[in-house]
């Protein structure tokens, strides 16, 4: 199946607000992965499963 990758930018974390920066994403399947890191303080690198994605997060407003 093939997913919409994000395109590197902001993106708000659905469940909080929490605004995160998407770097970039290895493919449009569900099984590759997308780079981002909250703006928070101290916040790491993290990879989130495409097909997850779109479940957590939203393009900022």
């Amino acid at each position: 199946m093939s997913y919409l990758r994000p395109e590197p930018g902001s993106y708000r974390r659905i469940s909080d607000g929490a605004e995160v920066l998407v770097f970039g994403s290895t493919g449009p399947s569900g099984i590759d992965s997308v780079t981002l890191k909250a703006l928070a303080k101290g916040s790491r690198l993290t990879h989130v499963r495409l097909e997850n994605f779109w479940k957590k997060y939203e393009v900022a407003k």
